[in-house]
């Protein structure tokens, strides 16, 4: 009988027998890791049935509390039956072969692959590869003012990726499927993840809107549809100018009212750590499903390179801020969602994707749960693995079905908003140019910024599935793509969210391939221990250039911090005195120095800030009268400048805004302390390191 060949996870062909079954079955997860899975997947259906609670309780502004304890059986239920299906399957197929692989049966594809992988295969990958390099180097040494020329390069550099999946031929999933030794390191690589991070305090300058829903949720049993940083339902929604359509925050302070504690406490203490186990978790199971080889080090690498990323969105958007909707979705459902697009694409048994089906759906509206950015997010995935469908020549319905169930959620949510808002960027939202968005996105350290270019087009080529290695390679493409000259001003016309154009490129799992490095094969002709001394160089390598290369998400530069005891996310210092202010004066507007006026909203909707952040005052809907008052008060509460406000407009923003109580440090830069006595408030009191006057 002809022998044909097949390609072996280190990339060498090898000689199978063309009359043998293409399909390889896995041996069974211990049942342990089957039952982790489970409760995953049972979070992100009970967090969908919760958002589904959530749309109807915000629109007829019911009870939070109601809403949750009719939420919180329903989501029991939802993880008990994800565990009783996994025990259900176990009992009845005992080894739980399911038989997952690249489902390509023609021989002419493995006769062609046999030709191509002699030839055409390795000088794609050779040419992908060098371009790569380019690109970043590029961005290693050129990167603003040559642009461009890192944009083509890296274009190139996907398109001759995918091209080495288009003639590459198919791969069983059996040979490197991760042990149960591999999953139980990998658990606790996650536990010590989710411990550390508590420790971590790296304080989202967004927080005011996000955490500060939550705590007007615990302290009023309602699901605002309005602002609450400014005044108590004052004015509409003035951040993002759209409707509030993300539930995550609703359910923290729901619980946190339901509990009795701190809604700010519950985000920062509680669901963060619960959520970066989640987040850990999810990634683990797109990593043994991609890696070819040593999956515990690949998912240490892309820890690794999330927290070593802090000056862009790949770090800010992370484990060490994973109590912010926005972190949850990207850390939590994107590697999911990639992770159930390539069950479908693998899995030929129809009956056996209604589960991955399923679980797509759900994801798509947890995505939507999570972040109001799904909208625009959860279309350009599902794009990608269309594409890896036509390219791969396989299962194209499948994958279709898959990404229509993974975008309906966002999709409905998007139309949402257009109809009942305006919009999610902002009352003039404004479209930043590709550089700026990819900056934004990788950050300012070159030479993360190098190893995220490089790794967006090698880590594709090293992910053992065709299959996979199509949907790696199509994100990165349609990264490539987003940022084609004009596209964040088309996006920006068409749906008003130019300004969180930037997010797209978090579509690609860049921690992961980045992570996918330390896969790089290694001949099986060199010795056992010189493959092994090649490896640890290689880990030393990645570890050396993050950590010399990157910023940490606890680096001082990045306002980052490691308390001795879990804290919250916020300065003590400042927590300390606004609790002190608040004992002097409540259920009022008060003008505190900057950095308590956003601490304020995280920790009370009784007291309001005059600008909790000077960023949301493009939003806020109020006379331009009023607006400039505002702006006139923030210029005095700004500490870093010595330019203060003329006495005289001080004075009639005060009064126009009816600004109750005005705050400034004691013995530092004391003519404001004068202004203030000059404006006609009186009776000086301490609080904390503040001294605070009173209106007359």
């Amino acid at each position: 009988m002809k022998p044909d060949a097949d390609i072996r996870p280190d990339g060498r062909l090898e000689a199978v027998d063309t009359a043998r079954s293409h399909i390889e079955t896995r041996s069974a997860d211990p049942l342990w890791v089957e039952v982790v899975h489970a409760v995953l997947d049972g979070s992100i259906v009970a967090f969908g049935v919760w958002t589904l609670l959530y749309e109807v309780a915000a629109a007829a502004q019911s009870s939070a509390s109601a809403a949750t304890l009719i939420w919180i059986p329903l989501a029991v239920l939802s993880m008990a039956l994800c565990v009783w299906r996994v025990l259900r399957h176990r009992r009845a197929d005992p080894s739980n072969r399911s038989g997952l692989s690249d489902p390509e049966t023609a021989a002419t594809d493995r006769e062609n692959a046999v030709r191509s992988s002699a030839l055409v295969r390795p000088v794609l990958a050779g040419l992908a590869t060098l371009l790569a390099l380019g690109a970043a180097g590029i961005a290693l040494v050129w990167p603003e003012d040559h642009f461009l020329w890192m944009w083509a390069a890296l274009l190139l550099a996907a398109l001759a990726a995918l091209g080495r999946v288009v003639v590459a031929g198919p791969v069983s999933w059996s040979s490197a499927w991760a042990s149960n030794r591999s999953h139980l390191f990998a658990l606790l690589l996650v536990v010590a993840l989710a411990v550390f991070t508590m420790f971590v305090r790296n304080g989202d300058p967004d927080d005011i809107y996000y955490v500060n829903r939550s705590v007007w949720t615990a302290a009023h049993d309602t699901f605002s549809l309005r602002d609450t940083m400014f005044g108590p339902e004052t004015f509409p929604a003035s951040y993002g100018g759209g409707i509030p359509i993300a539930s995550i925050e609703g359910l923290l302070g729901a619980m946190a009212g339901l509990l009795g504690v701190s809604a700010a406490g519950f985000s920062y203490l509680v669901a963060a750590p619960i959520a970066c186990l989640l987040a850990g978790w999810a990634t683990w199971r797109l990593v043994a499903l991609w890696a070819p080889r040593r999956p515990v080090l690949l998912l240490a690498g892309a820890f690794a390179f999330s927290l070593m990323s802090a000056t862009g969105a790949v770090g800010d958007f992370s484990y060490a801020r994973m109590w912010t909707g926005k972190v949850m979705a990207l850390c939590i459902v994107l590697p999911l969602a990639w992770t159930y697009f390539t069950r479908v694409a693998a899995e030929q048994d129809l009956r056996r994707n209604r589960w991955n089906l399923f679980m797509l759906t759900m994801c798509g509206l947890a995505f939507a749960g999570f972040t109001p950015t799904a909208v625009i997010m959860a279309p350009v995935m599902s794009a990608a693995v269309v594409l890896a469908a036509i390219l791969t020549r396989n299962g194209f319905v499948r994958q279709l079905l898959g990404a229509v169930a993974f975008s309906v959620a966002p999709l409905v949510a998007g139309l949402a908003v257009l109809l009942f808002s305006t919009g999610v960027g902002g009352a003039e939202p404004r479209a930043p140019q590709p550089w700026r968005a990819f900056d934004r996105t990788m950050g300012d350290d070159p030479w993360i910024v190098a190893l995220a270019v490089l790794a967006m087009v090698v880590g594709p080529l090293l992910v053992r599935s065709r299959i996979a290695a199509a949907m790696a390679g199509s994100a990165t493409l349609a990264v490539v793509v987003l940022l084609v000259p004009g596209f964040s001003v088309l996006l920006n016309d068409l749906t008003g969210a130019g300004v969180l154009y930037y997010r797209l490129i978090l579509v690609a799992p860049v921690a992961v391939l980045v992570g996918m490095l330390l896969a790089l094969p290694v001949p099986t002709v060199v010795p056992a221990p010189a493959r092994a001394v090649l490896v640890g160089g290689l880990t030393l390598a990645l570890a050396v250039v993050l950590t010399v290369g990157g910023t940490a998400v606890w680096d001082k530069e990045v306002g980052g911090h490691i308390d001795a005891t879990p804290e919250l996310k916020l300065s003590p210092k400042n927590v300390h005195d606004v609790q002190q202010v608040l004992e002097l004066d409540e259920g009022d507007l008060v003008l505190l120095p900057r950095a308590h006026m956003s601490v304020l909203p995280i920790y009370t909707t009784e007291t309001y800030p005059v600008v909790p952040r000077p960023f949301y005052l493009e939003g806020l809907q109020e006379s331009p009268e009023q607006l400039e008052q505002r702006m006139v008060l923030s210029r005095f509460s700004n500490y870093e400048t010595d330019r203060l406000p003329p006495q005289r407009r001080f004075e009639r923003a005060l009064e126009g805004l009816g600004v109750s109580m005005v705050c400034v440090y004691r013995g530092k830069q004391s003519e404001r302390l004068e202004m203030v006595k000059d404006a006609g408030y009186v009776d000086p009191q301490r609080a904390g390191r503040l001294v605070c006057l009173s209106a007359p």
